[in-house]
């Protein structure tokens, strides 16, 4: 089930990416593996959004 949350975090973070257009999906998705909340603060820039 914990499981399930992840992935519909993930979907949360891509979703939000592709409306503020801030960032391109590929990252949100990588980021999503790493540190999910980090593509909720993308619009604040505490992530840079190339590598």
């Amino acid at each position: 089930m914990a499981k399930f949350s992840r992935q519909l975090k993930c979907l949360h973070a891509r979703v939000i990416a592709g409306i503020n257009a801030k960032c391109v999906a590929i990252y949100c998705v990588d980021a999503c593996f790493t540190r999910v909340e980090s593509c909720h603060d993308i619009n604040q820039g505490e992530v840079p959004c190339k590598r």
